[in-house]
C-alpha cells in the first residue's frame, strides 16, 4: 500500500460505522486466533497419544488380568499340590480355576518353545496440521477443537478410570486367589500349616484376610453416636469417651452428628461436676447444628450457671427463640440466672433472693398456683425459709388421702416436709409419719406435731429396714381413700395434693396420678436432674397418688434400698395399662427436692448413673422381666419378702449370712447361643452339686449394652437361689468360672470386688472365628492383662474339645491349657430319658433338623454345600428352631420342604425329638469350639451327621460325611433300623461319659487340686502376664 493509498484508507477509516475495526486489529486477532488453534492441535495431539495410552494400558491390564489368573490359578494349584501330597485336592475347586490352571499350563509350555509367539507393537497417532483460513472458519476450528478436547479428556479420565479398576482387579485376583490358597490348606484345621506357604503368599493372604473375606470382623462393628453414648453409660466410658472425642474431631462426619457427640460429652462432664468444660463442648454442639435445640440450650444454660459463667448464660438466653423461651424451664432457669447475676453485680442477698422469687413465680403463673414467699422475709430465701398461701378450696372433699411419710433420723428436715403438708388446700387427709428407729429427735418432733393437729399420726417400727418397708407399714394402718407419700425432706406446695385428686378425677379410667419436682439445693438455686435432659423438671415418683384398691391387688412397693418407686409405677402400668397414669401438667411444680450430697441417688454404689451400669439398671432390668408376665395375666401381688424376681445383692436390705461363694459365676447373660446354654447348664450343675452361687452380668463391648438379659438367667437366679452381683459388692468365692472369654477384652469401668482362689476360663469361643485367623473375637494377651488387673491372676484356661485344646496349643498368644477338656454339660436325666426311636421304612420322609443361632458361620459359605448338606427340595423334611434368614438369603427363596421357628418357638429338648436325624453342617472355616447343639441332638437319641472336622470331638459318636452325601447317608441309617439305633446309642454313649451334670464338682476339685499342688499338667493359676 502506497502512502497516498494509506491516507485515503485512513480517511475513511475516519469516516467508518462505529464497530469496524482497523486491519492491522483485525490481522492480529486473526494471528492470535491461529496461534490459538495451533495450542490446541498440540494439546488435542498429546491428548490422543494419552488417550491411547490408557487405552492400551486398558487392553494390557485386561490381558493381565486373563494372565494373573491362570498364572495364579496354577500356583494355586502347584501349593496345594505341595502342601497337600495329593492332587486329587484340585476337584474341589471352583471349575473355572480349574480350567485357568490346566490353559495355563498349556501356554507355558507353548511359551518356552516360542518366545517370541507373544510380542506386541502398539500403533502411534497420525501427526495433526494446522489449517489456516478466515477468522470464521478459525473460530469454528477452536470450537470443534475445544469439544474435541473435552471428548479426548473424558475418554483419558474413562482409560485412566479403567485402567485403575483393572489394577484393583489384578490385586484381587492375586488376593483372592492366594486366600484361596491358605484356605484350602487351612482346611485341614491346622494353622501352622500356613507357615509352608511362600512369604509373598502368606503376606497376600493375611491382607485379604484383614479386609474381610464376608465375614464381619469383630473391629469393625457400625456404631452410631446414640451406641456410643449407651456404651459410656453403660460401663465402657473408658473406651465410648475416646471414641465420641474421636467423633467429634472427625471434620468428615456430618455436623449433625459431631454435634450430638459434643452433646453425649457435655453431659457426661455435667455429671462428673466438669461444668466449665460441659459447658464448652455445648457451645460447640450448638454452633455444629442446631436440632434438639431446646434441650441443647437449657443443657448449656444449665452448664453455664453451675460454671459460674453468668455473663456467657445471658447471652445464651438473649439469643433463644421466643417459642422456646416460652417453656417453664427457661423461665426458671431465666430466674435463677437473673439472682447469680444481681449477686455477681453487688446487690444484697435479700434483693437477689426477690429477682429470684419474682421469676420463679412468674414461671409458676400461667398454672394459677399460689405465689411462693419467704416465711420471714427478714432472712435470707431458703427451702426452709419458705411459704405460699393459697386460698382454701372450696371444693367438696369426700374422699380422703392418706399421705405417707418414712423418716429416720429426719430431725433437721421433717419440719419443713410437716408443715407444707399440714397446709394443704385439701383438708381431707391423714399425715402417716413411720419412724425407722430413729436416734435423734425425729419422734419427738412428731409428737408435738400430732399433738397440735390431729391428722398427723406417729408408727414406730422397732426394727430399722428402710424407706419401702416403713412406706408398707404405713399402707397397712392408712384409711384412705388414695395413698401417696412424701419424703422427709421435701417440701410441697399447698395445692399439691388438691391438683393432683382433681386430675385422678378428671381421668377415672385412671387408677394412679403423679406429679413434678425440681430439685433445688439449700438456698432454694436450681440443682436440676442429675442429667442434663429436656426439662429442669423430673417427675416425682413419690408423688404417686394411687386409688386404695390398686394396693389391694398389688400390695405394696418392694421393699429394696432404691429404685422401688420405679418398680411400682410399672407394675401398675403391666397390670392397667399404659395409660392408667395420668400426671398433672408440667406447668406445676408441685414438689421441690433438697439435693443432699447424703442421698442414695449420690453415694457411689447407688448414684442415679447405676441406672445405666450398675444396680439400679440390674434390677429395672429385673422387675422389668417379670412385668412382661403380668401383661401375660401373671399374679401381680407381690409379698413383702418378694420371691417374684431376684434382686442385685448391693439393692438388698438384709443380706443372709456372710458374702462368701462356693463359685461365681461371670458371663454375658443377654445371649441366647451356646456359650449361654452351656453357662446355665454349669450353673445347674453346681445347684445340683448344694454349691452357694453368685453371678456377674458382663457385657460384651461390641454388643448393645441396652438389651435385656436372657429370661432364663432370672428363671435360675430364682429356682437356685444365685445372688447377682453388681459394682459396689464385695465378696469371696472358692472358685470363679467365666463363661465367655471375649467379654474380658473390654474391662468396664466398675466392677465387683472378687476375691477367687481359683479363677476358671473357659474357652468356649476362640480368639477367631475362623480357622484363617479372620473374624476375630479378642486377643488372648489382652484378656490375660484384665485378668491380672481384676482378680490378680490369670487363672486356669480349660478349652471344651480336643480340637480347641490342639488350637491354643499351636497359638502361641494362649498359656498352656488344662489337661482334661471341659465337654459342655447337660442334665442326662432329662436328655437321655426318652428311648432311641427309629420311624424309618414305609412311605414316610425322614425329617432332618438343627436347632442354633442364624449367623454366616452356621451356614455352608457356598450355595451348591448349602443346598446338598440341607436337601433342598429333595425327599426330605427339614426343620430349623433359631431362623434361616442368612440361608435364604443366599438361596434366594424358601425351599418348599423347609419349616423354619424362631429360637424359642418351643423347649429345645420336644423340638429335637421330632426329628430323625439331627444334621448341621457349618461354613467350612468355622471353628465350631464344641458343637453343643450336635451334642443335644445325642442325648435325645438322634443320629447325628456332621462334616468330617467334627471327627476330632465326638469320634464314633456321629457319622461324618460331605455335604453331597447327606440325602445318602441319611438313606442309609433311614433303611436300617438296627443301624440307626446302634449308631444313635453311641452318641448317647458320648453324653453321657463326657457330658452329665453330675461331674461338675469332680472337675472343680481336679482344678483346686492342680492349683493347690502348683503343677503346670493342668496349667493351674497363673499371675502375671
Amino acid at each position: 500500500m502506497t502512502g497516498k493509498q494509506q491516507t485515503q484508507y485512513d480517511n475513511r477509516m475516519l469516516d467508518a460505522p462505529e464497530g469496524v475495526l482497523p486491519i492491522e486489529k483485525i490481522v492480529t486477532d486473526i494471528h492470535a486466533l491461529e496461534e490459538q488453534v495451533r495450542s490446541l492441535l498440540e494439546l488435542n495431539a498429546s491428548l490422543r497419544q494419552r488417550v491411547d495410552a490408557s487405552e492400551r494400558a486398558m487392553r494390557n491390564a485386561a490381558a493381565a488380568i486373563d494372565r494373573q489368573r491362570e498364572q495364579l490359578a496354577y500356583r494355586l494349584g502347584t501349593e496345594i499340590i505341595a502342601a497337600t501330597r495329593s492332587i486329587s485336592r484340585l476337584v474341589g475347586l471352583p471349575i473355572s480355576l480349574r480350567r485357568a490352571y490346566r490353559e495355563y499350563t498349556i501356554d507355558l509350555t507353548r511359551r518356552q518353545q516360542d518366545p517370541g509367539s507373544h510380542a506386541s507393537h502398539p500403533a502411534t497417532p497420525d501427526d495433526a496440521k494446522v489449517q489456516t483460513g478466515p477468522a470464521e472458519s478459525l473460530e469454528q476450528q477452536i470450537e470443534t477443537l475445544k469439544k474435541d478436547n473435552g471428548l479426548l479428556l473424558e475418554r483419558a479420565d474413562q482409560a485412566e478410570r479403567a485402567k485403575r479398576r483393572s489394577n484393583d482387579a489384578i490385586r484381587q485376583i492375586q488376593r483372592q486367589l492366594a486366600y484361596r490358597i491358605g484356605a484350602d490348606i487351612v482346611a485341614a484345621r491346622s494353622l501352622p500349616a500356613m507357615l509352608k506357604l511362600p512369604l509373598t503368599l502368606r503376606r497376600t493372604y493375611a491382607d485379604f484376610k484383614a479386609g474381610g473375606n464376608g465375614s464381619k470382623r469383630a473391629a469393625e462393628f457400625h456404631r452410631d453416636i446414640g451406641d456410643l453414648e449407651a456404651k459410656m453409660w453403660g460401663g465402657y466410658a473408658k473406651y465410648a469417651h475416646a471414641e465420641l472425642v474421636q467423633c467429634l474431631e472427625d471434620s468428615r462426619l456430618r455436623s449433625k452428628d459431631r454435634s450430638a457427640a459434643a452433646h453425649a460429652l457435655a453431659r457426661w462432664s455435667f455429671v462428673d461436676g466438669d461444668f466449665g468444660q460441659a459447658a464448652d463442648l455445648m457451645e460447640r454442639s450448638t454452633k455444629l447444628h442446631r436440632d434438639n435445640i431446646r434441650e441443647k440450650c437449657l443443657c448449656q444454660l444449665m452448664c453455664l450457671a453451675q460454671a459460674g459463667r453468668v455473663v456467657e448464660a445471658e447471652t445464651v438466653l438473649g439469643q433463644i427463640q421466643s417459642k422456646v423461651n416460652e417453656f417453664i424451664d427457661y423461665s426458671v432457669i431465666r430466674a435463677d440466672i437473673a439472682r447469680r447475676r444481681a449477686l455477681l453485680d453487688g446487690r444484697s442477698v435479700l434483693d437477689s433472693d426477690r429477682i429470684y422469687l419474682d421469676g420463679l413465680n412468674l414461671a409458676m403463673a400461667p398454672s394459677g398456683m399460689s405465689p411462693l414467699k419467704p416465711a420471714d422475709p427478714s432472712k435470707p430465701l431458703s427451702i426452709w425459709n419458705l411459704v405460699s398461701h393459697a386460698p382454701e378450696s372450696r371444693a367438696a372433699q369426700r374422699s380422703k388421702v392418706s399421705i405417707i411419710v418414712p423418716a429416720f433420723n429426719a430431725e433437721k428436715t421433717l419440719t419443713m416436709a410437716l408443715e407444707s403438708l399440714v397446709a394443704q388446700t385439701w383438708r381431707n387427709i391423714e399425715i402417716i409419719v413411720v419412724d425407722d428407729c430413729s436416734t435423734d429427735g425425729t419422734c419427738a418432733l412428731v409428737e408435738n406435731f400430732a399433738a397440735a393437729d390431729p391428722r398427723v399420726r406417729l408408727v414406730r417400727r422397732t426394727v430399722n429396714g428402710g424407706a419401702y418397708p416403713a412406706r408398707n407399714d404405713g399402707v397397712e394402718v392408712a384409711t384412705g381413700d388414695f395413698i401417696t407419700v412424701c419424703d422427709s425432706d421435701d417440701w410441697s406446695h399447698p395445692e399439691k395434693i388438691e391438683r393432683q385428686v382433681n386430675e385422678l378425677a378428671a381421668n377415672p379410667q385412671c387408677v394412679a396420678v403423679l406429679s413434678h419436682w425440681l430439685r433445688v439445693d439449700d438456698d432454694l438455686g436450681v440443682v436440676g436432674s442429675w442429667i442434663p435432659k429436656k426439662s429442669l423438671l423430673d417427675m416425682n415418683f413419690s408423688s404417686l397418688l394411687v386409688r386404695r384398691d390398686v394396693f389391694d391387688r398389688l400390695r405394696g412397693w418392694d421393699e429394696v434400698k432404691v429404685t422401688g418407686d420405679a418398680e411400682f409405677r410399672s407394675r401398675i402400668l403391666s397390670v392397667y395399662g399404659e395409660e392408667s397414669i395420668c400426671k398433672v401438667k408440667h406447668n406445676n411444680i408441685l414438689s421441690l427436692s433438697l439435693a443432699r450430697e447424703d442421698s442414695l441417688t449420690r453415694s457411689k454404689a447407688t448414684h442415679m448413673r447405676s441406672l445405666f451400669y450398675g444396680v439400679r439398671g440390674q434390677y429395672r432390668d429385673s422387675y422389668r422381666n417379670w412385668h412382661l408376665t403380668l401383661q401375660q395375666g401373671g399374679d401381680p401381688h407381690l409379698p413383702r419378702t418378694n420371691g417374684r424376681y431376684p434382686v442385685p445383692l448391693g439393692n438388698r436390705r438384709a443380706v443372709d449370712g456372710d458374702r462368701t461363694f462356693d463359685l461365681v459365676v461371670i458371663c454375658d447373660f443377654v445371649l441366647k447361643g451356646g456359650a449361654f446354654v452351656s453357662t446355665m447348664n454349669y450353673i445347674a450343675a453346681a445347684a445340683r452339686a448344694g454349691l452357694k452361687i453368685a453371678a456377674v452380668h458382663w457385657r460384651k463391648y461390641e454388643l448393645n449394652v441396652e438389651s435385656p438379659l436372657n429370661p432364663a438367667f432370672y428363671d435360675a437366679c430364682l429356682k437356685y437361689g444365685i445372688s447377682i452381683l453388681t459394682p459396689g459388692d464385695e465378696v469371696r468365692t472358692t472358685n470363679m468360672l467365666i463363661g465367655y472369654p471375649a467379654v474380658l477384652q473390654n474391662i468396664p469401668d466398675r466392677f465387683p470386688k472378687i476375691e477367687a482362689d481359683n479363677v476358671i476360663v473357659l474357652i468356649n469361643q476362640f480368639a477367631t472365628r475362623l480357622v484363617d485367623g479372620s473374624d476375630r473375637q479378642y486377643e488372648p494377651e489382652v484378656i490375660r492383662q484384665h485378668l491380672v488387673e481384676l482378680f490378680g491372676t490369670s487363672g486356669t484356661w480349660i478349652p471344651i474339645s480336643h480340637w480347641v485344646k490342639r488350637l491354643m496349643q499351636e497359638d502361641p498368644s494362649y498359656p498352656e491349657p488344662y489337661g482334661e477338656p471341659w465337654h459342655p454339660m447337660v442334665d442326662t436325666d432329662t436328655w437321655c430319658a426318652a428311648p432311641i426311636v427309629w420311624r424309618g421304612g414305609g412311605d414316610r420322609r425322614p425329617v432332618l433338623g438343627r436347632h442354633g443361632r442364624d449367623a454366616y458361620t452356621k451356614w455352608p459359605s457356598t450355595l451348591e454345600a448349602l443346598k446338598a448338606a440341607y436337601c433342598v427340595d429333595m425327599d426330605a423334611d427339614l426343620k430349623f428352631q433359631g431362623g434361616a434368614k442368612h440361608a435364604r438369603s443366599m438361596l434366594g427363596f424358601s425351599p418348599q420342604n423347609w419349616e423354619v421357628m424362631h429360637f424359642d418357638a418351643i423347649p429345645v429338648n420336644a423340638f429335637l425329638e421330632s426329628l430323625d436325624f439331627f444334621i448341621h453342617f457349618p461354613h467350612e472355616l468355622y471353628i465350631e469350639e464344641f458343637g453343643r447343639a450336635p451334642m443335644e441332638g445325642m442325648a435325645v437319641g438322634k443320629v447325628t451327621i456332621l462334616p468330617p472336622q467334627f471327627r476330632e470331638t465326638f469320634g464314633d459318636a456321629a457319622v461324618y460325611c460331605e455335604p453331597d452325601q447327606v440325602r445318602e447317608t441319611v438313606q442309609r441309617f433311614w433303611n436300617d433300623e438296627a443301624a440307626y439305633r446302634a449308631q444313635a446309642q453311641k452318641g448317647r454313649e458320648f453324653v453321657l461319659r463326657h457330658c452329665d451334670q453330675k461331674g461338675f464338682l469332680e472337675r472343680l476339685n481336679a482344678v483346686e487340686t492342680s492349683n493347690r499342688g502348683g503343677r503346670t499338667a493342668g496349667a493351674g493359676v497363673q499371675t502375671g502376664n
